[in-house]
């Protein structure tokens, strides 16, 4: 079936401030496209097309938590339009 409502999935992995500045750009696009590939797999399991994926990392730049270096700032934030 394909998806009116689901258009454009874009995904943008972070880190913690842990690592090196190129480290942690790294990690955030692993992330993201670890994402993105759990996403895709859910959507062709229920048969949905058409989305869109827009995928990149940006490494320790907008932290969530306090510390800059805790836990929860190694995420991957997704978007859907």
């Amino acid at each position: 079936m394909k998806s009116d409502y689901l258009s454009k999935v874009t995904i943008t992995g972070y880190a913690s401030s842990t690592g090196t500045a190129p480290h942690n750009n790294v990690l955030g696009t692993m992330r993201a496209n670890a994402a993105a590939s759990y996403l895709k797999s859910v959507l062709a399991e229920l048969k949905v097309s058409g989305a869109h994926f827009s995928v990149s990392g940006d490494g320790a730049s907008q932290f969530v938590a306090s510390p800059p270096s805790a836990p929860a700032n190694r995420r991957a934030q997704i978007e859907v339009n």
